[in-house]
């Protein structure tokens, strides 16, 4: 262990930690520029002294870091630290700008208050602030980086890995690429979350500059940024570009194009969500955005952009530019759109430039734009105000679950009882209360309102109460249908009335509506009035007289509250009232009184405080998303629905703890599943420690384990296995089971079965989904081998369902075998509700595949690696030729709600980042897993296996442990083979080790995720019985302990046979029994339960509990009580204890 420490700056208090020592934690604690005097020596000091403490500068700290091994973090206090070194060229930062080489963390404490610069103004930096150098990460975070000066990337250039978040770049300049940052480098990647690029200047891409690198930028704003050629923003060049939640404005290109973007270079491709490009120029084109390869825009607001010559909005100069749900308007000087863009439907436009002809598009339209400001959110928006055709106007199909600002979508903004995604990048919420009367009607006698509680009350019922003359009534032809309001005279009393309580706040329009009719009114009067101080005053809005009878029909009225939002716009009142003495027989009646504001919704209401909105706690069986309705579900049983609970499992541990809602949004759907058993953290209870013995086994096959189906032969049912999460809601991980072989509809078309399991292990009752049963839409094709891998993959669509990833690895789309991927949208009896092909040809798929790569090979859910609140999946397509013939790849797909394919980083020997050299026929991706947090960097790792890998001999086989950046490339990668990554155990040749992987928790809880790996061809005590083997993880993917699981190791009561092929699927279960320690499921390709071969089956382990100690607390020598009941007791007591 080691600790790198001094105290902080200026009067703070040191606090000292342990790391491990692959990692080092080194505090600054002066602002001077001084050089480390021994890098490496794990101490940070420059050989002054700050009080009893070395003096640890930023760049001492740097030079320390990068000479240590493994990751190190920086802590920046508050504090301006200028660069005063001048520069010599070298790469150790000792000089000039900051190199990075190793893998380092810089963590300041706000950007406000923390400041790195290069100079005290932008005129006299004389270089870069930070060098990420080759081999070198950079996490930096909470700090203000300011007045650099380089050609390239003026704040930071890198040629490696950087994330930057909750920072501020502004005033770099850069003479070439990058004012702000410049990424170069294929493999290379840039993420950016929460910063602001504030007047940077560069050639090119003003604020960021990418070549041939891949980058992520969220929640990010780009203002004032000049490039003096293209790309006054954002210069994306021959680079894969993912950008979301973010403004551009007020960014320029000084000669050429692309005042906000520049999208150009061969296989450049831009992503564009839920963002504004607003009040950008270029002198030539494109002054929002300039394309010259591939761009897609989903839910954009382009606007108030110009141009000197063609595409105020956006220039197609080549390439193509696909929009969907995205407003094109208002972009005066140069035109909305210079050349076609490819329109996927419901776009929007004020003029007819941008050839929007597909459904939904409109053209000559009104998007009614406000101004661009702070409307909630991190980012600046344009709301859509009343009466736009932007509202409701868009698709749901593929819309981002949330807008630019958060708020969830999509949102009935029209009134018409649908809920409609908006186009462009804001969502209106038509704040609406609606009082229909029909719920609960008034009994006429007790002289108080009784519906809608808690909302109406009365007045001036005080001469006779129990006549009720303020009531509901059901009158057919006066009510619009069930009840009404009533007020009814009685020939003495006036001011009679019904008072709402109307909270207005949040909004800038609202609006009254109700219907009403009036019966026998002959002498009778009645006001509709408002209040905007609490019911001191009041304002008549609408005044009724005498009709000589009855209204013809039922009318309807609409009044402005709009003056009633000044002040205090919760205090705001409005009133139904008789003003005049009314006959006993003379009545008005009110219905549908309804309040509709803009304002947007409240984040969520969260009653237990446990950061779950109330309405993502409803219960799976309702999907109305209200809980009042059914207050479900109750996780643990305590009568205390989860929306009201702190503590949903009732584990002792608070949700809000436990990792309910990593990017803070309410919406669980990425919640941490530590244990990988579909189930999250925060509904699981907590596990103890296991050895991987097993202690008891349950077979589901043909003929055992409560299976009904009947299997045949050759379906080979266990190929692959999955947990899947709670899908029926009875409180147990319910399983997936893939039997690619089963014969269906055709030959070979294979099926999963989705089964509801009980807690000992035995199946509850089952759902088939193939071909011809399940809810299937799409038709399968004979050989597919549908079910060759299946991954839960948590509630994709926010149902609060469970969903279903299955791997199709023989389908033709695109060509023979190319493969494909199915997302299954499941109901609770696990039947289809939807699904979403991923191929080639369908799901927004973006790479390439070729015949007989088999992409679907394997599938896992690796949980929300980009942050945006959906969980995220890797693919396997093990006969990939990247590098050589069937060496294999994995793809990692950023999905959204509807399942199709936001973004992708494919990860072979060629691409991604893997340092890893694969050889001919390795088949990496022959089975992925995802394995949750291993090196504690907040993101989710994966390990894949390599059957075919030769180490030490022919077949022996491999697992590789990848540690991931957020954009899914390669960090780190660790192999794990008969030579490499510490296995002690001896593979032989042929024992296929790695056919199956999955990640299974904390098996040993000191920690760090666990792996489980088949080997399904092992041959201990019979020919072909396989074995599955308990890696205990090292952080660095390394194997700290093992256990072997077959028929002679680690099972006393393994009953396996000939060829049996037990590993052919594995996946962990969580705690399933509720014993505290973590199951397993295994498959066995090749069992024979019912048939004469290979119809397959399934074991459900439970792993043994580590032994209980015993205390002995006496020196008698009296005998035990009862042998065997868990108690060591002589029937005397030691103080409070049995002897």
């Amino acid at each position: 262990m080691r600790v790198v420490a001094a105290t902080a700056l200026v009067a703070s208090t040191l606090v000292w930690g342990v790391a491990p020592a692959s990692a080092a934690t080194l505090g600054v604690n002066s602002s001077a520029d001084l050089v480390d005097l021994v890098p490496g020596n794990g101490v940070c000091d420059t050989g002054n002294m700050i009080g009893p403490d070395p003096e640890c500068t930023l760049r001492a700290a740097i030079q320390e870091a990068n000479a240590l091994a493994g990751p190190d973090t920086i802590s920046l206090p508050a504090g301006t630290y200028t660069l005063a070194l001048g520069s010599s060229g070298e790469e150790s930062a000792a000089q000039g700008d900051l190199d990075i080489t190793s893998d380092v963390t810089i963590n300041g404490a706000g950007a406000a208050t923390t400041i790195i610069q290069a100079g005290t103004t932008n005129l006299n930096g004389f270089d870069r602030l930070f060098d990420v150098l080759a081999g070198g990460v950079l996490d930096i975070s909470d700090v203000t980086i300011r007045h650099g000066q380089e050609t390239d990337g003026a704040a930071i250039q890198s040629i490696a890995n950087v994330t930057i978040q909750d920072a501020i770049v502004t005033q770099n300049t850069a003479g070439g690429i990058g004012g702000g940052i410049s990424l170069k480098g294929s493999g290379t990647s840039l993420t950016v979350r929460r910063v602001d690029f504030l007047d940077n200047t560069a050639n090119d891409g003003g604020g960021i500059g990418v070549k041939d690198g891949t980058s992520l930028v969220e929640d990010s704003l780009f203002s004032g940024n000049t490039a003096s050629r293209r790309g006054g923003g954002f210069h994306n060049d021959s680079a894969t570009a993912t950008i979301t939640g973010s403004t551009f404005v007020g960014n320029s290109a000084g000669s050429e194009d692309g005042g906000a973007i520049l999208n150009r270079g061969g296989g450049s491709v831009l992503n564009l969500t839920n963002s504004t490009l607003s009040g950008n120029s270029a002198a030539r084109n494109g002054g929002g955005l300039s394309n010259e390869s591939t761009v897609s825009l989903l839910n954009v607001t382009i606007s108030g952009n110009g141009a000197g010559s063609a595409g105020g909005g956006v220039r197609v100069q080549s390439g193509v530019v696909n929009a969907r749900n995205t407003i094109v308007a208002g972009n005066p000087t140069g035109g909305n759109c210079s050349n076609a863009l490819f329109s996927q439907g419901y776009n929007l436009e004020d003029t007819n430039t941008c050839s929007f002809n597909q459904a939904g598009d409109q053209v000559n339209a009104s998007p009614l734009l406000g101004p661009l400001q702070d409307n909630g959110g991190l980012t600046h928006t344009h709301a859509l105000l009343t009466g736009s055709d932007a509202i409701d106007g868009g698709t749901n199909t593929g819309a981002p679950a949330t807008d630019q600002r958060g708020v969830a979508r999509p949102i009935d903004g029209d009134g018409d009882s649908t809920a409609t995604v908006d186009v462009g990048a804001f969502e209106v919420f038509l704040g609406s209360y609606l009082d229909e009367f029909n719920s609960v009607a008034y009994d006429g006698s007790d002289g108080a309102l009784d519906w809608t509680p808690n909302v109406w009350t009365e007045e001036q019922e005080t001469t006779n109460p129990g006549a009720g003359r303020v009531r509901v009534v059901a009158t057919a032809g006066f009510c619009t249908s069930g009840g009404c309001l009533r007020l009814e005279g009685d020939s003495s009393t006036k001011d009679l009335a019904a008072v709402r309580q109307v909270d207005l706040t949040g909004a800038t329009t609202a609006t009254l509506t109700y219907d009403y009719r009036r019966e026998n009114y002959y002498s009778c009067g009645t006001r509709v009035q408002a209040s905007g101080d609490g019911g001191g005053s009041w304002d008549t809005l609408a005044t009724y007289g005498t009709t000589s009878g009855d209204d013809p029909s039922i009318l309807s009225a609409s009044h402005d509250l709009g003056p009633y939002i000044d002040g205090d716009p919760s205090d705001t009142q409005i009133r139904f009232i008789s003003y005049i003495w009314c006959d006993s027989a003379e009545f008005f009646h009110a219905d549908n009184v309804q309040i509709e504001t803009d304002a947007s919704p409240a984040a969520c209401t969260d009653s237990d405080g446990d950061g779950l909105c109330d309405l993502e706690e409803d219960a799976n069986t309702d999907l109305d998303n209200n809980p009042a309705t059914i207050p479900g579900p109750d996780s643990d049983g305590d009568t205390t629905p989860n929306y009201l609970d702190a503590d949903d499992d009732g584990d002792g541990t608070p949700t809000a703890s436990e990792g309910a809602d990593p990017n803070a949004d309410g919406d669980p759907r990425d919640a941490r599943d530590t244990d990988r058993d579909g189930e999250p953290d925060y509904l699981d209870a907590p596990t103890i420690a296991a050895d991987g013995m097993v202690a008891t086994e349950q077979k589901i096959s043909d003929t055992q384990g409560g299976l009904t189906a009947t299997l045949t032969t050759n379906d080979h049912f266990g190929r692959s296995v999955a947990s899947i999460g709670d899908v029926d809601g009875d409180g147990i991980t319910d399983l997936a089971v893939g039997a690619p072989f089963d014969d269906d509809g055709g030959s070979d078309r294979g099926a999963v079965y989705v089964l509801f399991i009980n807690a000992n292990g035995t199946v509850k009752s089952e759902q088939k989904i193939s071909d011809t049963v399940g809810g299937l839409a799409t038709a399968l094709a004979n050989l597919d081998e549908f079910g060759m891998g299946v991954a839960g993959i948590g509630d994709l669509d926010g149902d609060l369902i469970p969903d279903l990833a299955v791997g199709v690895h023989q389908d033709d789309d695109g060509g023979g075998n190319q493969g494909a991927i199915y997302i299954l949208f499941l109901n609770p009896d696990g039947t289809v509700k939807g699904e979403q092909v991923i191929s080639e040809t369908q799901g927004g798929l973006a790479a390439t595949i070729d015949i007989n790569d088999r992409f679907g090979s394997s599938v896992a859910a690796i949980g929300d690696l980009d942050g945006d609140g959906l969980n995220d999946i890797v693919v396997g397509a093990k006969d990939d030729d990247d590098g050589g013939v069937d060496q294999g790849a994995v793809y990692v797909l950023f999905l959204n709600a509807d399942g199709t394919v936001k973004a992708e980083q494919k990860i072979s020997e060629t691409s991604g980042g893997l340092g890893a050299v694969l050889d001919t026929t390795d088949a990496f991706g022959i089975d992925v897993a995802g394995l949750g947090d291993l090196d504690g960097d907040g993101l989710g790792d994966i390990a894949v296996g390599a059957y075919w890998d030769d180490d030490g001999g022919t077949d022996r086989g491999a697992a590789y442990v990848l540690r991931l950046n957020a954009n899914g490339t390669v960090k780190a990668q660790q192999k794990i083979s008969d030579t490499a990554g510490a296995l002690a155990a001896v593979l032989d040749n042929n024992d296929e080790f790695g056919t199956s992987v999955a990640g299974i928790g904390d098996v040993d809880a000191d920690g760090v995720p666990d792996l489980l790996v088949g080997a399904p061809k092992d041959d201990d005590g019979l020919s072909l019985t396989g074995a599955a083997y308990v890696l205990f993880l090292n952080n660095d993917g390394t194997v700290k302990a093992e256990q072997k699981i077959s028929n002679l190791e680690g099972w006393p009561a393994a009953p396996l046979g000939t060829s049996d092929q037990f590993g052919f699927g594995v996946a962990g279960l969580g705690d399933l029994d509720g014993d505290g320690t973590i199951g397993l499921a295994v498959g066995v390709y090749g069992d024979d339960d019912g048939g004469p071969a290979d119809r397959g089956a399934v074991y459900v382990l439970d792993l043994a509990a580590p032994p209980v100690p015993i205390v002995v607390n006496s020196t008698g020598n009296l005998g035990d009580l009862v042998l065997g009941d868990g108690v060591c007791d002589t029937g005397g007591t030691v103080g409070l204890d049995p002897e």
